[in-house]
């Protein structure tokens, strides 16, 4: 995600705990350890300085593993700028608490829906490094915020659309995982493209009821 905010034009500050991936981003611009070999853009900086990173920027993108946010917000509450918009790129509900990721944001921090957005889709880092074609939904309460997130994560590969149903995305890119899982079953099982089909379409109207319920 940090290589498409660059290639959307924008000054980008990374921060990572692993200071030796981190050095690697800086001097030779690669991550071999997640990347390979993947030549990441060279006005991409990183930093092991948590500080410095909120410091950074006109929004602040969070992209943590899902089950660590709560964590890491209790850690890094009193540090985060309140006058900044939150984009959230995390997937999943809280298993602890069974709430959705911005629900966690907002308990926490207790940032208003208007400086509270979302960035999701159903997009593989591998692919996404190759400048892969590919695409997102920006969601906020605010079609304001949403149009910004979608302008700033926006470039020749990376195509965002906007929608105001933050609930309905979250859901969507939660239970997609359960359909990848179903498919991978019936092609473990052996059954071709039809039964795949079948999998996917019924299970996206399913995940379409779960959003309207």
């Amino acid at each position: 995600m940090a290589q498409v905010l660059c290639d959307a034009g924008n000054d980008v500050l990374l921060w990572g705990r692993n200071s030796a991936v981190i050095n690697e981003i800086n001097s030779i611009h690669k991550n071999s350890k997640s990347l390979g070999t993947t030549q990441l853009p060279d006005q991409l900086r990183a930093t092991t300085d948590i500080q410095a990173a909120f410091e950074h920027g006109a929004a602040l993108v969070l992209a943590v593993p899902a089950q660590t946010l709560r964590e890491n917000l209790n850690s890094w509450k009193s540090m985060i700028p309140h006058d900044r918009p939150l984009i959230s790129s995390l997937k999943g509900v809280e298993l602890s608490s069974h709430l959705r990721m911005t629900e966690v944001i907002r308990e926490i921090l207790g940032t208003p829906d208007d400086q509270l957005s979302i960035i999701t889709g159903p997009n593989l880092a591998r692919e996404i490094v190759m400048r892969q074609p590919a695409g997102a939904v920006a969601a906020s309460t605010s079609q304001t915020l949403a149009d910004m997130t979608a302008q700033i994560f926006s470039n020749s590969y990376f195509r965002v659309y906007t929608s105001t149903d933050v609930i309905g995305c979250e859901l969507a890119a939660a239970a997609k995982n359960v359909i990848a899982l179903a498919v991978g079953m019936a092609i473990g099982m052996g059954y071709g493209e039809n039964t795949q089909s079948l999998v996917i379409t019924r299970g996206l109207n399913e995940v379409t009821r779960l959003g309207i319920a």
